[in-house]
């Protein structure tokens, strides 16, 4: 059988790229569309229960089930939003990773990548081993490498920000994004409309670096 060429084995990652794309926007899709009708019955619930109360017997009927509400209302979407976060960064990671060691066995970047190799190290992999130009790093590119700073404090202190310096540069990039805010207990909130934003960003990042890729063939 005749071995693929280095450009077209290169098409075929790409490809393999677009179809993590499809999959990151169809389970956020999926999730969310799960959430919301979850919320939906919940409160067809509430509202048939408390249909013919006074507002006062209203009040104590909402009270007495105060956790159902907060769970669907606050908690459900708060957890399941940072699992959406962590999945589709920690596929983006991983892309861009491949991308990296890719290069390597095709000869195109000598030095052997990092057995660790997170988004942080990739970029100077790239342009110190695979000859990357910087221009190849766009504005996408670095909204994804700063949201790793988010992807730390979920990950790490339950989305928790403190004092250190993690945490100022998490609250820098909380405060640049409309679809980000922290609760009042300094805990971040992340709303509808930011991982699929993120994805969004993600594969615009990676077609530059695929783009720049060909050009080393």
């Amino acid at each position: 059988m005749r071995r693929r060429s280095p450009i077209r084995r290169l098409t075929i990652l790409g490809e393999l790229w677009r179809f993590r794309v499809s999959d990151m926007a169809e389970f956020i899709r999926i999730t969310e569309s799960g959430m919301s009708s979850e919320f939906a019955s919940f409160s067809e619930w509430v509202d048939d229960r408390t249909n013919g109360m006074g507002e006062e017997q209203v009040g104590e009927f909402i009270d007495h089930y105060y956790d159902d509400l907060a769970m669907v209302r606050d908690v459900v979407p708060r957890m399941l939003r940072y699992a959406q976060f962590l999945c589709v960064f920690g596929i983006y990671e991983h892309e861009v990773g491949a991308l990296c060691w890719f290069l390597h066995r095709d000869g195109k970047a000598a030095r052997k990548p990092s057995r660790n190799l997170y988004l942080a190290t990739t970029q100077d992999y790239l342009v110190q081993h695979a000859g990357f130009r910087k221009m190849a790093f766009g504005s996408d590119w670095r909204f994804t490498l700063a949201a790793r700073y988010l992807r730390n404090a979920i990950a790490h202190s339950n989305g928790r920000l403190s004092s250190d310096q993690r945490s100022v540069k998490a609250r820098a990039f909380v405060s640049k994004h409309s679809k980000l805010c922290l609760d009042d207990r300094g805990r971040i909130i992340v709303e509808g409309g930011f991982c699929e934003d993120l994805v969004r960003r993600m594969k615009s990042a990676m077609t530059a670096l695929l783009s720049e890729a060909e050009t080393k063939y």
